[in-house]
């Protein structure tokens, strides 16, 4: 990675490795943010199923229970939290989208 041409190109434009280091990073960040969302919203959903199966008591298995006891004031909280985490996960897809077509 240290010989590739865009590095050649950041040293001879006089950057330092700390420099180039730091832009490498938020270039690939800027690739990687939507996957990341992704995953954390996957791992918030799936906490529903893993939590109930392994008898774990969380915010999965809160949100059954409520739901098998017919608790509707849990169910709308959890579904605006869920709804909210949804929202966010798409300004970032956009935001990183927005940034992937002006660094190319």
């Amino acid at each position: 990675m240290a010989n590739a041409q865009f590095c050649n190109t950041y040293l001879a434009l006089g950057m330092s490795w700390q420099q180039i280091r730091s832009r490498l990073v938020r270039n690939i960040l800027t690739v990687m943010r939507p996957i990341i969302a992704r995953m954390c919203l996957a791992v918030m959903l799936g906490s529903i199923f893993g939590e109930v199966m392994f008898g774990i008591n969380g915010f999965g298995a809160w949100f059954f229970s409520a739901l098998r006891d017919g608790d509707l004031a849990v169910v709308r909280v959890w579904t605006q939290i869920v709804g909210s985490l949804v929202l966010i996960v798409n300004v970032f897809e956009r935001h990183a989208a927005c940034e992937a077509r002006t660094i190319i």
